[in-house]
């Protein structure tokens, strides 16, 4: 098992919370780099609201 923890770059203390966190583990893990949704322009290129919508029954919500 691994984990993979997204995190915002402008976040780094959250890093540092679960660099903590895991290293009293065993359980490999890895930073993926988050993408801030609120930075986000509208409608965007590499995002569908209807194809959202059908895959996950409601709409979506950029800060998530």
């Amino acid at each position: 098992m691994r984990a993979f923890v997204i995190n915002l770059d402008s976040a780094p203390e959250r890093w540092a919370d679960v660099e903590k966190s895991f290293s009293a583990t065993t359980i490999p893990f890895q930073r993926i780099p988050a993408v801030n949704g609120r930075a986000l322009h509208f409608p965007h290129k590499d995002f569908s609201e209807p194809l959202y919508r059908w895959l996950h029954g409601r709409e979506s919500n950029p800060g998530e």
